[in-house]
């Protein structure tokens, strides 16, 4: 169950309904993620990224000096999109760096068993002898978004498309 809950729901379309935990894990079962951010002149920037999601929330690791890191540095506003299995959805949020320990741990094993990458804990991020090619080389620093919108959209027509809102949203 994820540590974050929404505080609304509102269906969108007509259909069966589905709760928030089951998304989340659809969710975290995706295997590519698109994430936007915002240069500083406030241009899209829009790149794959391989997320897992751990204690809640969808996190991603990113070379410190890439562009994704460089404009959450700026502006921790973004959006994540995925497709999950049978939902397309799109989560608003905030990215928070992750430093903590256990966090940056679990996030570790959580790469390892999703895509095989193995990064290990060093300080506060992430390090691995194979670099990611949507993550740049090493070191790693993980961010947690932390959701304020997320929408689901049936790809199948098997449920309703629904919009969750968080606390601060």
């Amino acid at each position: 169950m994820p540590a974050t809950e929404p505080v609304d729901e509102i269906q969108l379309t007509a259909g069966t309904t589905l709760e928030w935990p089951e998304v989340f894990e659809r969710l975290g079962a995706s295997g590519t993620y698109w994430l936007a951010t915002t240069h500083a002149d406030g241009r899209p920037h829009v790149v794959p990224v391989l997320a897992v999601a751990t204690d809640g929330m969808l996190h991603i690791a990113m070379g410190p000096t890439t562009r994704k890191a460089r404009n959450l540095a700026r502006d921790p506003r973004c959006v994540v999109t995925a497709q999950a299995p049978a939902l397309d959805l799109v989560v608003e949020g905030v990215a928070e760096r992750v430093t903590d320990a256990l966090r940056l741990g679990r996030a570790a094993t959580a790469y390892g068993a999703k895509y095989g990458w193995q990064v290990t804990v060093e300080g506060e991020a992430l390090t691995g002898a194979d670099g990611a090619p949507t993550a740049g080389p090493p070191p790693y620093d993980l961010y947690a978004v932390r959701p304020s919108t997320v929408f689901a959209f049936s790809a199948d027509g098997s449920a309703a498309a629904t919009r969750w809102r968080f606390d601060g949203a």
